[in-house]
């Protein structure tokens, strides 16, 4: 049985306070467990950080394009299950927009201290990265 990751309250409170979107999850006995949700995630999606942890990976991806959640979902689920690294992009809508924004998801592994493996999700409309 792995142990959940814990972050120390300095260091939760420096993640959450990002205004980046930012979420953490770890793999814990087969499941996908989340672990973080920064300030900018939860501006961007209009949820609050309980709504975002309660979420299922089918509200996850909910408001995902169709086109788009097979391949956002497989890269994912690699990225988070490895030790790969992943830059995709993909199409949502937050706060039941009409219009869908196309958004640019980095993925990342982190090796924390006593081993813990963290994946650390980046989320960036795109053209916010183009301003």
């Amino acid at each position: 049985m792995t142990n959940r990751y814990e972050f120390t309250v300095e260091s939760r409170k420096a993640y959450e306070e990002l205004p980046t979107s930012l979420a953490i999850y770890q793999q814990l006995d087969g499941k996908i467990v989340p672990l973080l949700f920064s300030d900018g995630i939860c501006k961007s999606t209009g949820k609050t950080r309980e709504e975002l942890y309660n979420m299922s990976i089918r509200e996850v991806y909910g408001d995902v394009h169709v086109a788009d959640i097979y391949k956002l979902a497989d890269d994912t689920f690699n990225c988070i299950k490895s030790s790969s690294s992943m830059n995709t992009n993909f199409r949502t809508r937050f706060n039941s927009e009409e219009d869908y924004k196309l958004i640019n998801c980095k993925c990342y592994k982190k090796e924390m201290q006593k081993n813990f493996k963290l994946s650390f999700f980046e989320f960036n409309e795109i053209h916010r990265l183009l301003e």
